[in-house]
């Protein structure tokens, strides 16, 4: 059975949440040129781009050709309005249609989806959007379909959606949608009382969010927990860090490794959660979820149950620009404890459990609570 939750609400087309290690450096305003901006790019690159820049890349006489050549999906100019849309998306609300997108040969693949306007417009997890206001979404880049979905609150956007052999046309009208990242209940497995916590996205604030729930949980004296990052296509690369610090007193979170640069973060030792603790784990949960999942795992905190991970092992940063703009650029690729580059690999559960969309039960949650009374 496909997960739904009325209260677990998971929202929009994630751009920035879908870009592990997102984070923002300060810049200013001051209104430059052509050629100051390209300058600035052209430095960037060369200062801070995860592995070397060819010369021949650096020569390009312009941005776009610049970034196009480095073939990297995940680097990007963003004008102005993008980066402010970008930077929205890491907050608890925003204009959007309630969906969590993650990209495929086909299209945009609805991984989740609330309540709200896409749901009544009638879009289900598992369709694929195809066409965005005329815009073919296949072989398109992701954050581009992405921020043709977002808009203002009240206005239309027409998708395509392709649901199998079916395919529909749905004119959807943009709405306010709260994005909180964290959700819990108790749960019953045999005579225990296990927690469920489910981390949407790793937005801003999820961290001490999480703390909060856990000691609720911890009052109504559950036995464990159940930590649910399917789906979860990823977010703010410092609360994964911190969430991940929730769980464990020591050892090695993430390596991130640049061109120029190496850095390793550690757990901060301070009032971690300890009673036992199994993560879900699927296909779609990616970047910040796969750093938390390979954490939890490598550092023996955690049983792993689901499917492999999607396999994004790089990093991104935004560059703010002077135009007011934004580079948006990879620095790093992440290493797990272990030393594992699971780019385009992923992470593999320890037990391999999927939900069955066909079925009543969440065959999945049921393997990981069975874990608990054993």
């Amino acid at each position: 059975m496909r997960r739904t939750f009325s209260s677990a609400a998971v929202t929009v087309a994630l751009v920035g949440a879908f870009a592990v290690g997102l984070s923002l450096t300060r810049g200013g305003s001051t209104p430059a040129g052509a050629d100051t901006i390209l300058a600035q790019v052209r430095a960037t690159l060369m200062q801070s781009y995860y592995r070397p820049v060819p010369a021949n890349v650096l020569r390009e006489p312009s941005i776009s050709a610049m970034l196009s050549a480095l073939n990297d999906p995940y680097t990007e100019y963003l004008s102005p309005t993008q980066f402010r849309l970008l930077r929205r998306d890491t907050r608890s609300s925003y204009p959007g249609i309630g969906v969590g997108l993650l990209p495929s040969d086909s299209g945009l693949s609805v991984v989740r989806i609330k309540q709200g306007p896409a749901y009544r417009g009638g879009i289900r997890p598992g369709d694929v959007i195809v066409s965005i206001d005329g815009r073919s979404t296949v072989g398109a880049p992701f954050e581009q379909s992405v921020r043709q979905i977002l808009g203002p609150e009240g206005s239309t956007v027409q998708l395509v959606v392709h649901r199998g052999a079916r395919v529909f046309t749905a004119d959807v009208v943009r709405a306010r949608i709260s994005a909180p990242a964290v959700h819990s209940k108790v749960l019953v497995a045999g005579k225990l009382r296990i927690g469920y916590v489910r981390i949407s996205a790793f937005k801003l604030g999820a961290a001490p969010v999480l703390r909060l729930t856990l000691a609720k949980l911890r009052h109504s004296n559950v036995a464990g927990i159940v930590l649910d990052l399917r789906g979860n296509p990823g977010g703010v690369f410092d609360q994964a860090v911190a969430v991940s610090s929730v769980f464990l007193n020591r050892g090695v979170i993430v390596t991130l490794v640049g061109a120029h640069s190496r850095h390793t973060y550690f757990a901060d030792g301070q009032n971690a959660f300890k009673l036992p603790l199994v993560v879900l784990v699927d296909r779609d949960s990616a970047s910040s979820a796969e750093i938390v999942a390979a954490a939890l795992h490598d550092n023996r905190r955690a049983v792993l149950v689901g499917e492999h991970t999607f396999g994004k092992g790089v990093v991104q940063t935004l560059r703010p620009l002077p135009n007011g703009a934004a580079l948006r650029l990879t620095t790093a690729r992440y290493l797990t404890p272990t030393g594992r580059d699971i780019d385009l690999r992923g992470v593999d559960p320890d037990l391999v459990a999927v939900d069955n969309r066909a079925t009543r039960p969440d065959e999945a949650l049921q393997a990981a609570l069975g874990l608990f009374l054993r």
